[in-house]
């Protein structure tokens, strides 16, 4: 039975109508002949007006789902019974239904001042901050309601929710979601909410078990899932990234139908995002060919992605075919936000100086280093191919200096780059 016909039941007992007509409205309500029952709704309150009369009123428009109307016949009956709960309760509920969160919490507060026990109102209400992100409001309200009945879950969860929110205990919300999950194991949005608190206080091993034990519940669910994907691409464990990808892409109806078909459907932007990462996970996952297909169908649905440029141009590289690497990698420079422009100037050094044109190599290891002077290891890389190709060679020689002086004991090429500052220093002092 749905709570509006609860409440319908309950109130006929509870609110005082006169008795004209009495049993044919309640009948033609349960009956869901409404528009009958509004006429002699209507009626009997020509001949004697109450705000019971305009509570049925509103409650048979709530059952049609017209809130607009239900709203105006219970503001219409709070007029006539100010102080009356059930009444405030109802009007603040259809408020709520029509998305006018700010004015149901006015209601809902002006019905709890009248009796501040009531915590099945005082739930709605913290609901109702929740709606409009006023999280340290509803956290004060929920927090309430759990010190006088911990054992409710479905207000506990709204607890732990406003907690992990307003990051006031990371710890308590932790422990309020664990308990949840062992209460209440087939709640699957539990899993995605602990996880996702868990990866945030950087207990990402945590995330991803409490992930892993969800998928046991509801196995290959999307949510779930795509999370799992994501943490263990940031923690770098690319092979069971590239199996949560997998799973996902193969259970999202557009993306397993984009991958077998060799023109273009319309993706959606999170879905497209979920391809190009799933293309980057194969291809940290030394899996090239693999990567190069989803990327190339990413590169077909948005033209000018520079990330996909990228990555496409990485894939290049290692399949020796510089010519595309070099004209990818200057595509995504060309197409890219500041962010990422060093290291794709970087592998444009790297990919100019396997084509042995050194000039525009130390060209674009200049333009890496000087977007990210934190890269000293672009210094190492100058030095050398200064070395390569100039005859002046105090210029490598300030790279390789350079490189252990910014470097210091961090810098991985420290022995070879000593040498080298020996071995040079020799051959000027010799060519004096």
């Amino acid at each position: 039975m749905c709570r509006s016909v609860t409440v319908f039941l309950i109130l006929l007992v509870v609110i005082s109508v006169p008795t004209y007509g009495q049993q044919d409205i309640d009948l033609l309500i349960l009956n869901k002949k409404y528009g009958q029952a509004l006429t002699i709704i209507d009626q009997a309150f020509t001949k004697n007006p109450s705000a019971g009369l305009l509570l049925k009123k509103g409650l048979v428009y709530k059952l049609r789902e017209e809130y607009q109307k239900a709203a105006e016949a219970f503001f219409e009956a709070s007029r006539m019974a100010p102080e009356n709960q059930e009444i405030l309760g109802e009007l603040a509920e259809t408020l709520m239904s029509l998305d006018n969160y700010s004015d149901a919490v006015q209601i809902y507060r002006k019905a709890l001042d009248t009796d501040t026990t009531n915590l099945p109102l005082a739930g709605r209400l913290g609901a109702a901050y929740i709606s409009l992100k006023d999280y340290h409001n509803a956290l004060k309200v929920f927090t309430s309601i759990y010190q006088e009945d911990s054992t409710n879950v479905f207000w506990n969860k709204q607890y732990a929710y406003c907690v992990a929110k307003t990051q006031t205990s990371d710890s308590l919300a932790i422990q309020l979601y664990k308990s949840l999950i062992a209460r209440n194991p087939r709640d699957v949005s539990l899993y995605s909410s602990l996880g996702s608190l868990l990866f945030r206080t950087k207990k990402s091993n945590q995330a991803i078990d409490i992930l892993n034990r969800g998928l046991t519940e509801f196995p290959n669910y999307p949510d779930l899932t795509l999370k799992l994907a994501t943490y263990y691409l940031s923690r770098k464990i690319y092979d069971k990234a590239v199996e949560s990808y997998k799973n996902y892409v193969e259970n999202s109806e557009p993306l397993s139908e984009l991958l077998q078909i060799d023109g273009i459907i319309p993706v959606s932007e999170p879905d497209y995002e979920v391809l190009r990462s799933y293309g980057i996970a194969l291809y940290l996952n030394k899996s090239e060919v693999e990567a190069l297909n989803i990327l190339n169908k990413c590169a077909a649905i948005t033209l000018n992605d520079g990330i996909v440029l990228y990555y496409q141009g990485l894939i290049y590289k290692k399949m020796i075919d510089y010519p595309t690497a070099e004209h990818l990698m200057n595509e995504a420079i060309n197409v890219s936000m500041p962010d990422y422009l060093s290291a794709m100037y970087h592998q444009l050094g790297q990919i100019y100086s396997q084509e042995r044109k050194f000039r525009e190599s130390v060209d674009a290891y200049r333009k890496a280093y000087k977007l990210d002077t934190t890269n000293f290891e672009i210094l190492f890389e100058l030095a050398t191919t200064c070395e390569e190709y100039m005859t002046n060679k105090e210029i490598p020689l300030n790279y390789y200096q350079a490189y252990l002086i910014q470097g210091r004991d961090k810098a991985k090429n420290a022995d070879y780059a000593l040498n080298r500052i020996d071995r040079i220093k020799e051959e000027l002092f010799f060519g004096k």
